[in-house]
């Protein structure tokens, strides 16, 4: 699979109703509408914030992901627009409450309410090479197109402004428990 070929197609199929995203194997991407709407960031000009990959692409969306502790790009976005959403961050559940935080009512809803009102989403099926393909494509993409939520397969100058962003979430969770 040619990752060019495959961005131009992410590009061309965002859409902001995830219910018509196919259950399968692929990778998939998160856009924003509008480049200004997460506060601190640098948003590249096609919009792109977060390129995944999953064994169901259409179960990974950010648009279904309320309340899910294991969603990166959740959490992310939750952690850049904390203060602007009043979102107070709690421990999740399981081995890595705090690392999984989430946030407490109504504030998961505030964000839920965000995300469907300035996302994209889009995704590419990949039936053949399991998820060893799909990760390298993941990769592949990351290199390319350096997503700003994407903290790993590249040097993100954006990164430490992040993790620091997602550490006072962590802190706030761990003084929730």
């Amino acid at each position: 699979m040619d990752p060019d070929t495959v961005f131009s197609r992410l590009l061309a199929d965002r859409q902001g109703n995830p219910a018509r995203i196919a259950s399968s194997p692929g990778v998939f991407a998160a856009f924003v509408q509008q480049a200004n709407c997460l506060p601190r960031i640098d948003v590249p000009a096609t919009g792109l914030i977060y390129i995944g990959e999953g064994a169901d692409v259409a179960e990974r969306s950010p648009f279904v992901a309320a309340g899910r502790t294991v969603s990166t790009p959740w959490r992310t976005l939750g952690a850049i627009l904390r203060e602007r959403l009043s979102l107070t961050a709690e421990a999740g559940t399981g081995g890595q409450a705090v690392r999984h935080y989430r946030f407490a009512d109504p504030g998961e809803e505030r964000l839920r309410e965000w995300i469907c009102r300035h996302l994209l989403y889009s995704a590419y099926p990949i039936e053949i090479g399991g998820k060893a393909a799909r990760v390298e494509l993941k990769k592949a993409l990351i290199l390319a197109h350096e997503p700003p939520l994407n903290q790993q397969h590249w040097d993100n100058p954006q990164g430490p402004k992040i993790a620091a962003l997602k550490r006072v979430c962590s802190d706030q969770a761990e003084q929730s428990r």
